[in-house]
């Protein structure tokens, strides 16, 4: 009887130590478990994208300099100097125009997938060659731009002639690109012709740096808006924007009446 007991007892221990058993190994795999989900969402949430900061006129710091790099490798002129000021919201609106994003100068998510993307390849041409006339008017006619002379001549060196003769490829490429981002009409009414201009400088319309162009709503819109504010020039303060390798000068007491004096800087 007395071994019966014992017999009894030594089972019942036994099945308790097993019950034992596996509630532990119950909750030991229960928070195995729940560690590696704990894991696997911090794991998702460090590989999960943070959202971009948004910049505009007035931010500053490393993501600033982080943005004028950028900008700088789409061929945009801008200062790398960490301060979002005039020059970068001008840069980053005629970045946002050439992608065809709203053009208000601030960097939000699609300006960054924008600018993040590979610089696109740009078509190979010499900026600096000097192109013929004939050469010159055929690519504006291809883009619906005209010219005017009020002596109805192309001659060079003739008084009251518009010559394209010798204007360099980059101030020309300069205009067509005008003419595609603003999608405004406009007429040039001076080119790469001696007289009446300047020729002080190596950056004249003799030379081929300088386009003129007869201002109109559309345009002088676009240039205020799209362009970089600068010191006004000369004697009569005339107003003055900046641009990607480009100059915008409102003359407005030129030898030919109030024009858009447009210089290719690059």
């Amino acid at each position: 009887m007395k071994q019966n007991k014992r017999t009894r007892r030594v089972v019942l221990s036994v099945a308790l130590a097993g019950v034992i058993g596996l509630s532990v190994a119950g909750t030991t795999s229960a928070s195995a478990e729940d560690t590696a989900k704990s894991a696997d969402h911090l794991t998702k949430a460090a590989a999960k994208p943070l959202a971009p900061v948004t910049l505009r006129q007035g931010s500053r710091g490393e993501i600033v300099k982080t943005l004028q790099g950028q900008l700088t490798q789409h061929g945009h002129r801008v200062a790398v100097d960490g301060t979002f000021g005039p020059a970068t919201t001008a840069a980053v609106k005629d970045f946002q125009s050439e992608h065809n994003l709203t053009v208000d100068g601030a960097v939000g998510q699609k300006t960054w997938q924008a600018l993040n993307a590979a610089p696109s390849a740009r078509p190979s041409s010499s900026p600096s060659r000097e192109l013929t006339h004939s050469q010159a008017v055929a690519r504006l006619k291809a883009a619906d731009i005209p010219f005017s002379s009020s002596g109805r001549c192309t001659e060079k060196y003739k008084r009251g002639c518009t010559s394209f003769q010798g204007v360099r490829e980059g101030t020309l490429n300069l205009v067509l690109d005008l003419k595609q981002r603003s999608t405004c009409d406009f007429v040039i009414t001076g080119a790469a012709e001696k007289y009446p201009h300047s020729t002080s400088g190596l950056r004249t319309h003799e030379h081929g740096y300088k386009i003129d162009i007869r201002p109109n709503a559309c345009l002088n819109t676009f240039i205020r808006d799209h362009m970089a504010p600068g010191k006004p020039r000369g004697k009569n303060n005339d107003p003055r924007w900046t641009g990607r390798n480009a100059e915008y000068v409102l003359e407005l007491h030129g030898r030919r009446g109030e024009h858009w004096d447009i210089t290719y800087l690059g």
